[in-house]
């Protein structure tokens, strides 16, 4: 079983090699740096942080700033998990993540509910396209695909203005 599952894990590999070099190339480190956020090119350490996947799982574009007083992060994530030789291909997934510090923890009974319940309630809508959980004391927002240079700011701005005038429990 060690042989196929190393097999297993060179295809996943090199699946998730391809979906890199047919992404559209982003100087990731220029925006970063003219927009004021730290840049690392390559985050092997954020595997297994932001979410439970059992598969290969490559983070990319690290990067972090400080927006409305929240420290935000972001990073992209090709990831793949070969399902067997006579079903599918494998799962696969390419996500944009964008990581909120919240102020503090969130209170049991938000916590444990579904997400979009728990945002409601403290009147956050997140934008189009974003799923959302909460992690810790942060809110881990993603999106299927890449970021866009041109979203990005705008959407990690407005993910952390909304936790920033979020009321407080009551």
């Amino acid at each position: 079983m060690g042989f196929l599952r190393a097999l297993d894990d060179a295809i996943d590999q090199n699946t998730v090699a391809r979906a890199w070099r047919s992404a559209k190339p982003v100087d990731w480190g220029t925006w970063a740096k003219k927009n004021g956020w730290t840049y690392q090119a390559e985050a092997p350490e954020l595997v297994g942080t932001w979410r439970d996947f059992d598969g290969i799982e490559d983070y990319r574009h690290l990067m972090r700033t400080t927006l409305h007083d929240n420290p935000v992060t972001s990073f992209e994530c090709v990831a793949h998990r070969h399902i067997g030789w006579m079903q599918q291909a494998g799962v696969m997934g390419v996500n944009g993540f964008v990581v909120v510090g919240l102020p503090g923890p969130v209170a049991a009974p938000y916590a444990s509910q579904r997400m979009d319940k728990t945002l409601r309630h403290f009147h956050v809508d997140l934008p189009l396209g974003y799923t959302a959980h909460l992690q810790d004391h942060h809110l881990i927002a993603l999106h299927n695909g890449l970021h866009h240079p041109d979203r990005l700011r705008r959407e990690a701005d407005l993910i952390a203005l909304l936790i920033a005038m979020a009321p407080g429990e009551s």
